[in-house]
C-alpha cells in the first residue's frame, strides 16, 4: 500500500509491519502509548484493528500535536492530566474524522456538506456560527434544510451542533487549566449553568462529575 502526506496509521502492539520510503527523503511522528489503560477510559475513541486512514493536515490535530512535540523535545514538565488531555483531543478529532467520512457515504451531498461546514466552523472556533447560513449555502429555505437534515441525519441541524458543542465540551473539561465557566464561554455559553444542566442531559454527568472521572 502506498502511504502519502497526511495519512494515519494506527498499529497495536505486537503487529509486525515494515514502511519504506519509494524514493528521496520521508518524514514520519508516531505517538507510542499504553492503549489498555487509555481504552479504559476513552473506550470507542480507540480502533479495535489495524487501519490507515487518509486525513490530510487537519489544524485541529496540528495544535495538540505540535504541543506534544514541543513538551517532550523541549525537556518541559506537564502533568499527566495535560498529557491526557492532548492525548484524548488527538484520538477525539480522529475518531470523528472517522465518523463524518462513513456518515458521508450516507448522506445527501447537501446534508454532507453542511455537516461538514458545521465541524469547519467548530473548528475554527466558531461556536457563534450562524446555522441559517446553511441554508443559504444549500439554495434552500431553513425549514427545508431542516427537514431534509432530520429525515437524514435523525436529528435537526441545531440538535446536531449541540451535540457537537458537547462533545467538544467533553474534550476541554479534561483540560484542568480550564473551569466549567471557562469552557462554557469557550463553547459560547453565556450561562455556564445552563451549559451544566446541557452537559448533564446529555452525558448524565454534570460538568464536574465528568472532570472527577477523567
Amino acid at each position: 500500500m502506498r502511504v502519502e502526506a497526511g495519512t494515519l496509521l494506527w498499529i497495536p502492539a505486537g503487529q509486525w509491519h515494515s514502511l519504506d520510503p519509494i524514493a528521496g527523503p520521508w518524514c514520519e511522528y508516531w505517538l507510542l502509548f499504553d492503549a489498555q489503560a487509555a481504552r479504559a477510559r476513552l473506550g470507542p475513541l480507540l480502533p479495535d484493528r489495524p487501519s490507515v486512514m487518509r486525513i490530510g493536515v487537519q489544524a485541529s490535530l496540528l495544535m495538540p500535536w505540535h504541543e506534544l512535540l514541543d513538551l517532550w523535545f523541549g525537556g518541559q514538565k506537564a502533568s499527566a492530566a495535560r498529557l491526557f488531555f492532548l492525548l484524548h483531543t488527538l484520538l477525539f478529532d480522529i475518531h470523528s474524522f472517522g465518523r463524518r467520512q462513513e456518515k458521508a457515504q450516507q448522506l445527501s451531498s447537501v446534508i454532507s456538506r453542511a455537516i461538514f461546514r458545521m465541524h469547519a466552523e467548530m473548528d475554527e472556533g466558531n461556536m457563534r456560527f450562524e446555522l441559517r447560513e446553511l441554508a443559504g449555502m444549500a439554495g434552500l429555505s431553513y425549514d427545508n434544510l431542516r427537514k431534509r437534515f432530520k429525515k437524514e441525519s435523525g436529528l435537526s441541524p441545531k440538535q446536531f451542533w449541540i451535540n457537537l458543542k458537547v462533545q467538544r465540551g467533553r474534550a476541554l473539561l479534561c483540560n484542568p487549566n480550564h473551569t466549567v465557566k471557562e469552557v462554557a464561554a469557550i463553547l459560547g455559553f453565556d450561562d455556564p449553568y445552563y451549559f451544566s444542566r446541557l452537559f448533564k442531559r446529555k452525558t448524565r454527568r454534570a460538568p464536574s462529575a465528568f472532570r472527577q472521572q477523567t
